[in-house]
């Protein structure tokens, strides 16, 4: 995805959150929100020349690079990314808690010394009532805003099935 007529001075960041917590959504929300042209990497990436000319063209544009699951990018993706962020492409990757592999070290670590990391938590009661009332139009009393955190550990994903599954 390309946002046109924007200019890039966002550094690199790292989003952490387990799945459902809503990492995709908070790449979303900061391809809306940034003055400048966003390109996606989702994993497991395109081929590496696809990537590699996707990465120079960001390079030369100032677009930023939001990369997706980063920690399901082959190990060559992730190299080729480190490589690019080392060359001055802005980026911001979201990854769940855990790495497994040098290269999603590497690359969180140069990611994380240019921009810093966001970690998404679960969701309180409050974040829970405003959530279900985005995705459903109605509000929910307290009560079953507190059951949902405990059923749903308060992730995003889950508060959102429970309450569109709900009779209602």
């Amino acid at each position: 995805m390309s946002v046109p007529g924007r200019s890039c001075e966002t550094p690199p960041t790292v989003i952490v959150g387990v799945d459902g917590s809503g990492r995709s959504h908070r790449l979303n929300e900061i391809a809306r929100a940034v003055a400048v042209d966003v390109v996606r990497v989702d994993a497991p990436a395109p081929p590496e020349a696809d990537l590699v000319r996707l990465l120079d063209r960001a390079l030369h544009s100032g677009a930023l690079v939001l990369v997706d699951d980063a920690h399901h990018l082959p190990a060559a993706a992730a190299r080729l990314v480190t490589d690019a962020a080392r060359r001055g492409v802005s980026l911001v990757i979201a990854r769940r808690p855990s790495i497994d592999s040098p290269e999603l070290a590497d690359l969180d670590g140069v990611a994380a010394a240019q921009g810093g990391v966001e970690r998404l938590e679960p969701l309180d009661a409050s974040g829970v009532t405003d959530l279900v009332h985005r995705h459903t139009g109605t509000a929910i009393s307290p009560e079953a805003a507190r059951r949902l955190v405990e059923s749903s550990a308060g992730l995003p994903a889950l508060v959102v099935a429970l309450a569109r599954a709900a009779p209602g």
